[in-house]
């Protein structure tokens, strides 16, 4: 009977582990130090080696002939946790065995010591389905389980876990696995299992599966099959529905040079079994391809284009989820996208004298216009959105500014506004009196300025300055000629990285 590869893979020793090193060395510690604890929690995406390092760690505790806390895999408790048939190691799916019953079943084995091994294991996988009154159930024996038993929860979802649970275990945090990482491991598995497989292939196999190397190594099984061990890239994005690149890079050209006729022409001739929604997401994985490339060959025009374009986009995507006409929402963002082109940068200019300079004067956002006199230092900064006419007198900056700001940006995590506090933390408080606040950006914040100035962005700096002072707030927005001595910290690559999950390199 042919037997998957992931399964073919999966670990026994610890040393077999692909990432989570710093797990497996904790483990190893504590195997050598003979510090086991009563109760552990593993907690991560699924995929990452939850239950492959419990059954290892099963092993260890269990193993006659350990060497530096390795399992030796060849003593009879070895073999017989590897093959599913040892006494004292019990694996439970609370998915599908979520009650109490179960639980107490548990309980009452807990009582008996362990016939084969120094340890009983219990392994509890998807732990976060067990219901109210099982968790109850578990509660004191995982507090005080007599000294031979060892307990393993693993989650997807460690929020349901009650604190009660929580408290009582050693928890550890499995992260999904590096691409580099997961893509060397692919490549030797590759190899081994006689696959031919292009580089490109193998790239985008890893980073669809998203730090998972179960995800990774079932895809390629898959596309070995399909491809009967000739694995190139057009043969992992059919068998993953993912869309050609050269469709890609036509959709993003008729976006940047605002040709809608041609977006709805390419829209048309899309296949109706094309999922409308993994085009789109694949659009924005490809924008911010184009993005990557644009900021290192300093296009910084295009570079903001494209990441204006992610940002939106993303936005949408949320929309799209839950919604019954996805197609519909995508169709008017792509248009809207086309429509949306960014003016060019224009230079600032100053006249700068030996002790004064001319700043612009244009024209005053509504809401700011008739009562804001902005209190800005001359010399300094640059503004398309205050009047200034008079010398001012700052009546909140420095550190108490700062704080408020910090506040502020502590509220929208609170509101969940996680684009808006990328936008929002670039800049600082210039001015803060009664209903007038005036934010300020350093010349390289113009991006984050003008998404700042739209409505819905605005609205939400409003409600959460409200939510501190206790008062209604209008903002305007400044640039300023020097950089900020305040935030913004990260660098833009640094914040794409963070927001999209992707490490940019050699920048």
């Amino acid at each position: 009977m042919y037997k998957a590869l992931y399964r073919i893979w999966r670990p026994q020793k610890f040393s077999d582990v692909v990432g989570q090193q710093h797990i497996v060395k904790t483990l190893l510690n504590s195997m050598i130090l003979e510090k086991i604890s009563h109760a552990y929690l593993f907690v991560g995406p699924r995929g990452t080696g939850k239950t492959s390092i419990a059954k290892i760690f099963a092993k260890a505790i269990n193993c006659r002939n350990t060497n530096k806390g390795e399992p030796c895999c060849q003593c009879d408790n070895c073999l017989a946790i590897t093959e599913g048939s040892c006494m004292d190691v019990y694996e439970m799916d609370a998915a599908s065995n979520r009650g109490i019953d179960e639980i107490r079943d548990i309980i009452e084995r807990v009582k008996f010591q362990p016939s084969e091994g120094k340890f009983k294991v219990y392994i509890v996988d998807e732990v976060h389905m067990l219901t109210t009154e099982a968790f109850n159930a578990l509660l004191k024996t995982l507090e005080e389980p007599p000294s031979y038993v060892v307990f393993i929860l693993c989650t997807t979802d460690v929020q349901k876990v009650p604190a009660t649970i929580l408290s009582r275990c050693q928890r550890y945090d499995f992260g999904r696995i590096a691409i580099s990482d997961l893509t060397e491991y692919l490549r030797l598995v590759a190899s081994v299992s006689g696959i031919k497989i292009d580089e490109d292939a193998l790239t985008l196999i890893c980073e669809h599966a998203a730090g998972g190397a179960r995800d990774a190594l079932s895809t390629l099984d898959q596309c070995s099959i399909m491809s009967d061990n000739q694995v190139d890239e057009e043969t992992v994005r059919t068998l993953l529905g993912l869309s050609d690149k050269s469709l890609l890079a036509k959709l993003l050209t008729a976006i940047l040079v605002h040709d809608i006729g041609e977006i709805i022409t390419i829209l048309d001739n899309t296949e109706v079994s094309q999922d409308i929604r993994q085009l789109f997401a694949d659009l924005l994985k490809y924008a911010q391809e184009q993005m990557h490339m644009a900021v290192k060959t300093n296009d910084k025009h295009l570079a903001l284009r494209l990441s204006e374009l992610i940002i939106n986009g993303s936005a949408t995507i949320s929309e799209t989820r839950w919604s019954l006409s996805p197609r519909l929402i995508i169709e008017a963002a792509l248009i809207k996208m086309a429509l949306d082109e960014r003016p060019p940068m224009t230079k600032k200019t100053t006249e700068k004298s030996a002790e004064t300079s001319v700043i612009k004067e244009t024209k005053v956002e509504s809401k700011v216009a008739e009562t804001q006199k902005a209190i800005i230092k001359p010399a300094d900064i640059v503004t398309d959105t205050v009047i200034i006419d008079e010398p001012p007198v700052l009546l909140e900056s420095g550190d108490g500014a700062q704080v408020l700001w910090d506040k502020v940006l502590s509220e929208l995590r609170r509101m969940n506004k996680r684009l808006v506090i990328e936008c929002a933390k670039n800049g600082r408080i210039l001015y803060s009196k009664g209903a007038n606040t005036v934010i300020a950006f350093s010349k390289n914040g113009v991006f984050f300025k003008e998404r700042l100035e739209k409505d819905d962005y605005r609205k939400q700096v409003e409600i959460a300055l409200q939510n501190i002072t206790g008062n209604e707030t209008a903002l305007a927005f400044v640039i300023e000629e020097e950089p900020l001595s305040a935030p913004p910290k990260p660098t833009r690559i640094d914040q794409f990285s963070e927001f999209f999950g992707v490490e940019v390199k050699n920048i």
